[in-house]
């Protein structure tokens, strides 16, 4: 439920009993009533949720897409008088209405009755967000402040969470951080994450908890009380969401650096395709040091000369670039490089000669080979460079550069 103060207070400033549901049309807090209530009200209340005739007029009644509330007229076929919804939003995005009964309601609302709506919208907007999180509000701002005290070092908020029950008692523990993608705005990003860390904790059987932060960055961060299957949550993510999972740790004490490794996997996954939706600490390689680099700083001009040229010629011949990453990626093994590229060992060759004359560097040499490789994955992070090749011969596009050339 949610607070009832703030649902009676603006049931007296309409001088209406109100209903507030989420988008799902699914019962959330109801005021008090006085008098005779009309049967639609009363199955609401028993059933917790609003009917399927219901469902089909906010449908019709637009809405959903409205600004402002919309008055749904009197039903000549049942006698149900006019309604009035409000739809309950937060930086544009819907998080629920306020549906209340209005009998001498017109075309629309009076206006006295639309500015006591707006006043009231970001009171039920941060609630309906709480309830979405699937926590009354009390409960999830006491878990946002804990998981908050818990991530900066305060280890006595880890054993506060289990003892209040927010979170299971455990002897492994996960932590998962959330991404939206760079270029949305906070605002976005922080509806996007709500809602995809309300479905992933309506998923866990264990008692878990998350919140979603805003420093240095709008983050999710998700604590389970064992480890993850990551195939199974990376499925759950959609849009532009992406997802990193940091090593389990046996105490709550540990989460803190958990889920700087989950931060440093989700950043992983945003700047390579390659990763998925969900990129895992225990996979990212050398990445770990690369992500750590103030990418964002970078230019191309910052990459080893010999990687530079090769950049240079991509439109020209961008096979060139995935011949010679494979090539590294297989430890100057000419022949299995041609079978991950799926193309005869002459055109291995041949490519290979191309490129040491682009580059003008001796690829037997060690050292050479090394600054190569570095250089490459560095420019894949910063999201220049072709198809990227796997094992399997199957490739991912490479990110949008987070770095343009000065």
């Amino acid at each position: 439920m949610l607070s009832p103060e703030i649902t009676e207070s603006l049931a007296a400033r309409l001088g209406r009993p109100v209903v507030v549901f989420d988008t799902g049309l699914r019962l959330v807090e109801f005021s008090r009533h006085d008098g005779d209530v009309d049967p639609a009200r009363i199955s609401i209340i028993l059933s917790r949720r609003g009917s399927a005739r219901a469902s089909k007029l906010i449908k019709e009644s637009g809405v959903r897409h409205a600004e402002g509330p919309v008055v749904i007229p009197r039903e000549p076929t049942t006698g149900s008088p006019p309604r009035v919804v409000f739809p309950v939003r937060r930086d544009g995005e819907l998080l629920g209405y306020i549906v209340y009964v209005d009998p001498d309601a017109g075309d629309e609302p009076p206006g006295w009755q639309r500015r006591v709506l707006a006043e009231a919208n970001g009171e039920f907007a941060e609630l309906l967000a709480r309830h979405r999180l699937g926590r009354p509000g009390g409960d999830q701002r006491r878990i946002d402040a804990l998981l908050g005290e818990l991530l900066r070092g305060d280890h006595q908020a880890g054993e506060r969470l289990v003892g209040e029950g927010h979170l299971r008692a455990s002897d492994r523990y996960t932590a998962m951080v959330l991404a939206g993608a760079p270029s949305d705005s906070s605002a976005e990003t922080r509806a996007r994450l709500e809602g995809c860390l309300a479905e992933l904790l309506s998923l866990c059987a264990a008692t878990a908890c998350g919140t979603v932060l805003d420093d240095p960055v709008v983050q999710a961060v998700l604590v389970l009380p064992r480890p993850v299957k990551v195939e199974l949550l990376a499925a759950r993510l959609t849009g532009p969401v992406r997802a990193g999972v940091g090593d389990p740790r046996p105490t709550l004490d540990q989460i803190a650096e958990a889920a700087r490794e989950a931060g440093t996997a989700a950043r992983a996954a945003w700047l390579d395709p390659a990763y998925g939706a969900l990129a895992s600490w225990r996979d990212l390689g050398v990445d770990r040091l690369l992500l750590r680099l103030p990418l964002e700083h970078m230019t191309v001009r910052d990459l080893p000369t010999p990687v530079q040229l090769l950049l240079a010629e991509e439109d020209k011949g961008p096979d060139l670039w995935t011949t010679l990453d494979c090539y590294l990626d297989t430890g100057g093994d000419a022949q299995e490089s041609a079978r991950r590229l799926v193309i005869h060992r002459s055109s291995m060759y041949y490519r290979l000669d191309r490129i040491k004359k682009i580059i003008n560097v001796d690829l037997a040499d060690g050292r050479v080979r090394s600054e190569l490789h570095v250089g490459l994955r560095v420019a894949r992070l910063l999201g220049y460079g072709p198809v990227r090749v796997g094992s399997d011969g199957h490739g991912a596009r490479a990110a949008p550069r987070a770095a343009q050339d000065r």
